[in-house]
């Protein structure tokens, strides 16, 4: 039973790994291919945050845990040099 498990998630996993490089197999996206086999620590992770949610929406349904997107960049330490001079350009 245990390996009738173990071959059916290893089939998952294999058919999941295909679709996803199929569906970056066109000129314009074939550069995300390298990222296809980081997909086994995106599905979990998603699982957890999403679990994270549903205990957030039960214990405390009015919290918002935002992220903090653009104090970096608004300190003037962007991760990117040319960020400033981009900016400015535009």
């Amino acid at each position: 039973m245990v390996l009738v498990l173990a071959g059916l998630f290893l089939a998952a996993e294999l058919a999941t790994m295909a679709v996803a490089a199929l569906a970056v197999a066109t000129p314009s996206h074939r550069w995300l291919i390298k990222w296809v086999r980081m997909l086994h620590l995106y599905f979990p992770l998603a699982a957890l945050a999403s679990w994270k949610g549903l205990g957030e929406m039960v214990t405390r349904p009015f919290f918002w845990d935002k992220t903090r997107h653009g104090l970096w960049h608004a300190e003037g330490r962007g991760w990117w040099p040319g960020w400033r001079r981009r900016a400015a350009g535009s």
